[in-house]
């Protein structure tokens, strides 16, 4: 009698210990509402940001995916954003004349972190589609870390209108991985 109480006793702790702030996974039914949405966004970054990619989908059907659902815009959109940053800093590098070496270096190694950054993303895309949020979440951060090495080498450049733009696309760029942070936060497998 004593181990089926200890066991009861076990399973309450279980469940007033785990996470209140992760998803209900026993309503298939589940929509997405205006809460979960405010929910997500109010711990990002960027919440107004947060609350124009995700209004789109209130009302619609979180399962049977809620990673894919909920993620699917903002990873395009940051797919989309570092595609168009890579290319606009190749794009000023090959415009830079040979002499202005140390301005075609720091803008060479940008291209490169963007790259991996762009690697990283379609790995993390991989987890979204598994609905793996721990993954997901963990690849999503791995590219943000690339763009903040880009952060570093721009830093180090003479200030200029180029410059002050590509420090806004990145903040964009991690604003926009940090949506997706928070949606892993949020449905945490």
């Amino acid at each position: 009698m004593e181990l089926s109480f200890l066991g009861a006793l076990l399973i309450i702790l279980v469940l007033l210990t785990s996470p209140l702030r992760t998803i209900a996974f026993s309503d298939t039914n589940a929509r997405i509402t205006d809460e979960l949405i405010n929910d997500i966004c109010s711990k990002t970054k960027n919440p107004s940001l947060c609350l124009n990619s995700l209004k789109s989908l209130k009302g619609g059907r979180l399962f049977p995916k809620p990673l894919f659902v909920l993620g699917a815009g903002p990873m395009s959109m940051a797919q989309s954003h570092a595609n168009k940053t890579a290319k606009v800093i190749w794009d000023h590098y090959h415009g830079k004349p040979f002499w202005k070496d140390e301005i075609r270096l720091r803008y060479n190694r940008c291209v490169v972190k963007y790259a991996d950054a762009m690697k990283q993303l379609k790995e993390a895309k991989k987890f979204m589609l598994a609905g793996e949020a721990k993954s997901f979440k963990h690849y999503t951060l791995l590219a943000v870390d690339r763009v903040d090495s880009c952060d570093s080498e721009l830093t180090k450049l003479p200030e200029t209108n180029n410059k002050r733009k590509f420090l806004q696309d990145n903040k964009e760029f991690k604003d926009l991985c940090d949506i997706i942070v928070g949606i892993c936060n949020k449905v945490y497998s």
